[in-house]
């Protein structure tokens, strides 16, 4: 707050003011302008380097100083470079707080601000060049655009950020930047206004149509017109959330494979002081939370993604504390699957896979019958609500919950106020019980379905699963044959009739058949892994494929190659 809140708020009121104060006055407030000689490491980068060179270019204007200026708008302009470390990265996510996505939080405040100086240097001498520009337009349309939907970012995106109140909303904060970076960069000018037309709700339902996996930031998104669909989580590699300034106090679950189910954005919107946030979506742990560290991460290497730009796949090795499994979530067009194999803890609390926690919007039906509020009703094959559908394929003791729940702002940020709060709360989720071994569970999602076609897709599927095993997780699409695949280890699944897939390195795979062969999409999340070999069998004919895989920044990310019988 001393180095970055107060200057931001004494600059502009001293550039105001300064021909009604005197010169002492405006010297005095000009030396709490710091620059980046004379702040802490921590303020060298990403955001927190453009915040002080905001200060810095305010000082430059309140003092008549050139040198400040060339200086601050340097080293904006210098954080437009694609980055390894804090900033913008090759996948155009957002890192600040070492590799942690950051978009809807430090990402959302990045943009602002060097939108804004960006269109005011344009035609002076420190104007930002087209590759800075075309960075930064890229940081909104394939990254951040991915995040929004309508007036929100997906939780997942606002870092620590989701344990104050101010943030709901965020998004309408980029409708003026879309504008203004509409006006500088002619390129892309039709995105930028479509995309703030969406923000407004008067443009397309999505934001964005497809699939996109964010290698940098363990995070995949799909949008289609009538759903929006994520999943984060975090590896060895990254950072999943943090604890700062005593906010985000119940985070320790968040980021090991969360999921967002949303169709106008405000699915989730102020749930989080009436949250119970040892059941969050798409989450496997103990009915519990430990105390939050600084920084949360997930032991495990193989956690990664596939997607081919229309559909994807999502994986993780948990490795939490005392708690392990494999999860993985397939992505189809129409449905999601969600596999959990190996799942284990020896601790003495219950561990519970959450499918969802909303807020309660209208009426919630289990196996065809309404769920009475405040009271956990088993189910055993469906649930509907909210035009989402979720399927359950075999036996598993899965509970649903519809009633209010009450809680505060200050158990998740201690700066807030302890008036109680209470929502109407949809919760679904799964018990292996206490101590399990070797647990695992399989569901459907619709993310945009009616009861009717709930029932209708229990009673006959779409999809089948192939495989749910700690070695091997895989659906397939029963009328296209489309598959997707994860291998934890080298080995074969067996695909539709009676041809199978072999791979010689852990990966997950996207197979598309076509009439005269298959598109065969991969990626490792095993990032040393250069080189993957891969057979494929139809009937009597075979096809060896080897696929070289990307390096550096872009290691993780997918790559494509066609099979013609």
């Amino acid at each position: 707050q001393n180095q970055v809140g107060q200057p931001l708020i004494v600059g502009p009121i001293l550039l105001l003011m300064r021909d009604r104060l005197s010169a002492e006055a405006v010297t005095r407030g000009a030396a709490l302008l710091l620059d980046l000689s004379q702040v802490a490491p921590w303020a060298r980068s990403g955001q927190n380097l453009v915040w002080i060179s905001s200060c810095t270019v305010y000082r430059g204007c309140i003092l008549d100083r050139v040198e400040d200026l060339t200086a601050a708008f340097g080293a904006i302009r210098n954080e437009l470079r694609i980055s390894t470390v804090e900033g913008v990265q090759a996948d155009f996510s957002f890192h600040q707080h070492g590799p942690q996505l950051q978009n809807g939080g430090y990402g959302h405040e990045f943009t602002l601000f060097v939108s804004r100086w960006a269109a005011l240097a344009e035609g002076t001498r420190f104007g930002f060049g087209d590759e800075a520009k075309g960075n930064l337009v890229s940081l909104v349309l394939d990254g951040s655009r991915w995040m929004v939907r309508q007036r929100n970012f997906d939780l997942s995106a606002r870092g620590r950020g989701i344990s104050m109140p101010w943030t709901a909303e965020y998004a309408t904060a980029l409708i003026p930047v879309a504008r203004q970076l509409a006006a500088i960069y002619p390129a892309r000018a039709d995105e930028l206004k479509a995309f703030a037309e969406h923000i407004e709700g008067r443009g397309a339902p999505a934001s964005v149509v497809g699939n996109k996996y964010f290698w940098r930031s363990d995070f995949m998104a799909q949008q289609r017109p009538d759903y929006y669909f994520s999943v984060k989580m975090c590896s060895s590699r990254t950072v999943g959330t943090e604890l700062i300034n005593r906010e985000n106090l119940l985070g320790y679950w968040l980021s090991l494979g969360l999921t967002n189910i949303l169709h106008d954005g405000d699915e989730y919107k102020g749930i989080f002081p009436v949250w119970n946030w040892a059941q969050l979506p798409g989450v496997t742990a103990p009915d519990c939370v430990p105390s939050m560290l600084k920084f949360q991460t997930n032991l495990a290497d193989f956690v990664g993604g596939v997607s081919d730009g229309s559909i994807g796949a999502a994986a993780m090795v948990l490795q939490k504390d005392r708690l392990s499994g494999r999860k993985a979530w397939l992505l189809f067009d129409r449905a999601v699957v969600a596999l959990g194999a190996g799942i284990g803890c020896p601790d003495d609390a219950a561990v519970l896979t959450t499918v969802n926690q909303c807020l309660l919007r209208g009426e919630v039906q289990a196996d065809g019958q309404p769920v009475e509020s405040g009271k956990a009703q088993p189910v055993s094959q469906w649930v509907s609500h909210d035009n989402v559908g979720y399927v359950f394929p075999d036996r598993q003791k899965a509970v649903v919950r519809a009633g209010p729940q009450t809680g505060n702002w200050r158990q998740i940020c201690e700066m807030l106020t302890t008036d109680p709060v209470t929502k109407p709360v949809f919760s679904l989720f799964i018990e292996h019980g206490a101590k399990p071994r070797q647990a695992g569970y399989a569901y459907f999602i619709l993310p945009s379905a009616s009861r009717e076609e709930t029932a209708a897709f229990a009673e006959k599927p779409s999809l089948e699963i192939l495989a749910n095993t700690p070695v091997l997780q895989a659906a397939r699409e029963l009328r296209s044959g489309i598959a997707e695949l994860v291998f934890y280890e080298p080995g074969t699944c067996a695909l539709k009739d009676g041809g199978e897939v072999t791979v010689d390195t852990p990966c997950l795979l996207i197979i598309k058949p076509r009439e005269n062969g298959a598109v065969i999409t991969m990626a490792t999340p095993l990032r040393t892994t250069k080189q993957v070999t891969l057979t494929l069998r139809a009937g009597a004919k075979r096809q060896t494929l080897v696929f070289p895989l990307p390096e550096g920044v872009r290691a993780g990310e997918s790559a494509t190659q066609e099979v013609v019988w």
